[in-house]
């Protein structure tokens, strides 16, 4: 096993495949041509935010695309943007299955939001 940095996650692609990276890389490819719309400080809040999320409060070290996006979605929803990813959309759907933590995941968002 790897010692990750600590600006990084370990993403897991539709396909099965597992890639570490830097969650700012990971956010700019995924929000696209908005990351021209947004300043660098909103883009680096929100990478920091989305990656306190994981590692810190679910004590995660690896995420899917999917999860990861709707938590990016989440937290600049929070600091007032609206961005959409198409990755969310797959998270969102699987999120509602019966067994899943989807609701919680975007309450605690939320809370940290706030925080």
């Amino acid at each position: 096993m790897i010692l990750l940095r600590p600006d990084c996650l370990v993403f897991e692609t539709a396909n099965g495949e597992n890639f570490p990276c830097p969650v700012q890389e990971v956010v700019i490819e995924l929000i696209g041509d908005s990351a021209r719309v947004l300043d660098e400080a909103t883009i680096e809040n929100a990478s920091a935010a989305v990656l306190h999320y994981f590692r810190t409060e679910l004590g995660k070290t690896s995420v899917t695309i999917g999860e990861f996006s709707l938590a990016l979605e989440q937290a600049l929803r929070c600091l007032g943007f609206s961005v959409h990813t198409a990755s969310a959309d797959l998270a969102a759907a699987a999120a509602d299955k019966p067994g899943s933590h989807g609701a919680d995941a975007a309450a605690d968002l939320v809370r940290l939001a706030g925080e």
